[in-house]
């Protein structure tokens, strides 16, 4: 009776570790699958070296529940970045070679100025304001016809705030100075360090001015566009598709136009573009700046 009873142990020993074996097989098998598909589960886990030669495998036995985590295509997130935004704007026109705008309200320091100027001949010497803020050029001087019809757009980053006055001297003087536009626009949550992305221009003929297209990658952008025109038309010029338009002017005595559209975006394609109503010599310049993170 003994020996038939050790052997009936043997046997259950055997059936039971077989058993034990298989079951660790298939724990091995599905933890293989779940680290392949970038999963994790939480719960207790025991470790099992005696069943199988040089193999570790793991009981996993849950606590409350299992949580599956998916790790999969998981792309480092873009940095916040602030929504820009136009605080305050302001619009003159001049016969002056000189002219000096104030703006409505208090700058806020930190903020982003931007300048836009169109004259019909001559082109701008020096921008200055009343707490030495530096003016950048976007591009050189452009003109939608030989020789006049002068556009400029410049900009001021991470300004010195309070009540700010700005000058723009033109190269003309004396019996030379025709009419000039300028319209100056302060924008908040812009990039304090290095704010312009890129700058776009062209000229041409026709109802339909464009400076150019942006391409934004990596996260929010304002863009910026000021255009001109020679018709004389005193109707608003249509914005591109997604801009607001800013300001307008007809110049009457040298009939040349001044017109300015910005937008905010995420990521995409953005045109610098414009609608007139009659066929036209024109200019537009572009810039699109860096939101802060």
């Amino acid at each position: 009776m003994g020996d038939q009873k050790d052997s009936l142990v043997k046997i259950r020993r055997k059936k039971r570790d077989e058993w034990a074996s298989r079951i660790n097989n298939y724990i091995g098998i599905i933890i293989g699958i779940i680290t392949l598909l970038g999963l994790s589960i939480t719960g207790i886990v025991y470790i099992h070296t005696n069943l199988l030669p040089n193999r570790i495998n793991a009981t996993v036995v849950p606590t409350t529940n299992i949580q599956l985590t998916s790790t999969i295509a998981i792309q480092s997130p873009q940095p916040d970045r602030t929504i820009p935004s136009l605080l305050q704007k302001k619009f003159q026109n001049q016969h002056n070679n000189a002219p000096t705008i104030t703006l409505p309200s208090n700058v806020t320091g930190g903020d982003v100025i931007i300048v836009a100027a169109t004259q019909y001949k001559g082109q701008i010497t020096s921008i200055t304001d009343n707490h030495n803020n530096f003016y950048y050029s976007v591009t050189t001087p452009q003109h939608a016809t030989e020789n006049s019809d002068y556009a400029e757009l410049y900009y001021a980053k991470n300004v010195v705030g309070g009540p700010t006055s700005i000058t723009i001297t033109f190269s003309f003087t004396g019996n030379q100075i025709t009419s000039d536009n300028i319209g100056v626009y302060e924008f908040s949550g812009l990039d304090k360090i290095a704010p312009l992305d890129r700058g776009v221009s062209n000229s041409g003929y026709g109802n339909a001015p464009d400076g150019g297209t942006f391409f934004s990658a990596t996260g929010t952008m304002l863009y910026f566009a000021a255009g001109l025109d020679d018709n004389g038309s005193n109707s608003a010029p249509l914005a591109g598709n997604g801009y607001e338009l800013q300001d307008h002017q007809d110049d009457s005595t040298s009939h040349e136009r001044f017109y300015t559209e910005d937008r905010i975006s995420t990521q995409g394609n953005s045109q610098t573009n414009f609608l007139i109503d009659t066929n036209s010599d024109w200019v537009v310049i572009g810039a699109s700046f860096k939101a802060a993170e």
